[in-house]
């Protein structure tokens, strides 16, 4: 599948740019005593 894309992004002259690295540690909960606080994920 993901060669399929490829082929057709290069048909239409498009290329992908670069992916950039995380600029922060991303984390899904973070516990603090008895409370665990979400980011929304969940």
């Amino acid at each position: 599948m993901a060669g399929a894309v490829e082929a057709r992004l290069a048909e239409l002259g498009l290329t992908l740019p670069a992916v950039v690295p995380p600029l922060a540690s991303y984390q899904p909960a973070v516990q603090s005593g008895v409370y665990v606080y979400t980011s929304g994920q969940l």
